[in-house]
């Protein structure tokens, strides 16, 4: 395995990845961490943590730790966000595939009740 298959975590998107692979790399910072984030799309309604790093970004759900999200900077195409309901919604469009196939959108939103 060469040295860049081992860095992923700035280049794919992986769902439900292991505590291990959550934790952050040699290199890789922590810059935030928001709370009371919702993911809209792929799991309704159920609030989690949204991790900002220098590598990526990391939403894990609250309740069941094993549904989680990393999606690496080099995945996203674009970013929109809107006020909406009184919460911030963020729209994040992704290319799984590097080039390959369809983009895909995932939408992370602020639960009301969070003042942070």
């Amino acid at each position: 395995m060469s040295v860049l298959d081992a860095l992923w975590e700035d280049r794919d998107i992986r769902f439900d990845v292991s505590s291990q692979q959550m934790k952050t790399r040699p290199g890789e910072v922590l810059i935030d961490c928001l709370d009371s984030i919702e993911d809209t799309k792929g799991n309704n309604g159920d609030r989690g943590r949204l991790l900002v790093t220098n590598l990526r970004i990391i939403w894990h759900s609250l309740a069941i730790s094993r549904i989680n999200l990393s999606v690496g900077y080099n995945c996203i195409l674009n970013i929109t966000t809107r006020t909406a309901n009184s919460a911030a919604q963020c729209f994040i469009g992704l290319n799984p595939g590097h080039g390959h196939g369809t983009a895909h959108q995932t939408m992370l939103r602020q639960h009301p009740t969070c003042h942070n």
